[in-house]
């Protein structure tokens, strides 16, 4: 069974889904991101963004706030889901507005 996430390519400004293989999660999380080494940055209880551990000294073109994160992210990022033991997941689905609150 794969994991669904969201690519967020930062410079390109674009976000689609991919699957992960959870046998190979590590070696394609960090070909999806473009780095070497990855950390994981919890966002909610949810969800979690992995980002490139050395995308700050790396001097990556590009940076991103996280609302209630305090620090920048840097380079391509990964949205993942996280259940309650820690394990990474597909996120949960994004509840669809209706119109009345658009």
């Amino acid at each position: 069974m794969t994991i669904t996430a969201y690519l967020v390519k930062v410079e390109a400004r674009t976000i689609r889904t991919v699957q992960i293989d959870p046998a190979k999660s590590y070696e394609q999380i960090r070909s999806f991101i473009g780095c070497d080494r990855i950390d994981m940055v919890r966002i909610d209880r949810d969800h979690c963004i992995v980002v490139d551990d050395d995308g700050m000294n790396d001097e990556l073109p590009c940076f991103t706030e996280a609302k209630g994160y305090s620090g920048p992210l840097a380079g391509d990022l990964l949205i993942v889901g996280v259940n309650a033991k820690g394990d990474t997941v597909s996120p949960p689905p994004v509840p669809s507005r209706t119109s009345r609150e658009a």
